[in-house]
């Protein structure tokens, strides 16, 4: 009779479970560190209330903001707002000639706090604006 550490069969078998042991290691850790990433409010910028107003039956809210997706003009936030179940409508975001962007877009009235919140999971911070608008 073979000895167990010998045996072919055996040590496959057992490469088998090694593998197995370290991949459902791996994926949830990944899993982990991929949505904190995704959650994780941007470091060194800031963003400002520019105002709300009517848009027919709708309520348009403004806002300007520095340091944040920049690169992506300022998709983060609006990846933000329909996560937390916002539908936007006539989302606009430019750079403006003092360096800052700018962000008009129309949601259902009354839930400026909503999209405060939304732009909070991404800037990390909430001035007080929109609420109840």
């Amino acid at each position: 009779m073979k000895h167990a550490s010998s045996d072919p069969k055996q040590i496959y078998l057992k490469l088998q479970q090694l593998r197995t042991m370290k991949f459902s290691l791996i994926l949830p850790l990944a899993w982990v560190l991929t949505l904190t990433s995704l959650v994780t409010p941007v470091a060194a910028g800031e963003w400002k209330c520019n105002g709300s107003w009517g848009d027919g039956a709708l309520m348009r809210h403004s806002f300007t903001f520095t340091g944040y997706c920049e690169e992506r003009w300022g998709q983060c936030f609006l990846d933000g707002l329909r996560s937390n179940g916002l539908i936007i409508h006539n989302w606009q975001c430019w750079k403006r000639d003092d360096g800052r962007w700018q962000v008009d877009f129309s949601t259902t009235r009354l839930l400026g706090s909503a999209a405060a919140y939304a732009i909070y999971t991404v800037s990390g911070s909430w001035p007080q604006c929109w609420d109840g608008k």
